[in-house]
């Protein structure tokens, strides 16, 4: 109740996180989700690449729990958003991220999906990239 009152944990769960962290937990299951991560963002990248190439072409990055597919053709990345909403796909535009929102930068900047992959296993990835997949050849 005192770090709902103050926002200050109480001592007993500062000493549980010290612990965890002491004991190497922490680490633990930062390697676990790092390899977890690692073969679904590799899964998501071969759907790409095997069944969608001609539509998406992949953004160079590092890491993250996210992957970035330009839209090959620039076709228009925030009417593609609400297509999938209306399909129940979550996805978000890439163009959506921008600053500069005006019509001229729009028209210069990369259109594509930010794709997370990070909280779903590979058969609900690639269950759901194939509704994305058809979405993609019907519309585009």
């Amino acid at each position: 109740m005192r770090g709902f009152a103050d926002g200050v944990p109480a001592p007993t769960a500062q000493a549980a996180l010290a612990e965890f962290f002491t004991e190497g937990h922490f680490g633990g299951h930062v390697r676990k989700m790092r390899l977890s991560y690692g073969e679904r963002r590799a899964h998501l990248r071969n759907l790409i690449e095997t069944h969608a190439s001609d539509m998406l072409g992949i953004l160079p990055s590092d890491g993250g729990l996210h992957l970035c597919a330009q839209l090959i053709n620039g076709h228009d990345d925030l009417a593609l958003q609400k297509r999938m909403v209306t399909a129940q796909l979550d996805c978000r535009a890439l163009s959506s991220y921008y600053h500069d929102k005006s019509d001229k930068s729009r028209q210069e900047l990369p259109k594509g999906l930010v794709l997370g992959f990070a909280g779903w296993k590979k058969n609900i990835l690639s269950q759901s990239f194939d509704e994305l997949n058809d979405l993609l050849r019907r519309k585009l």
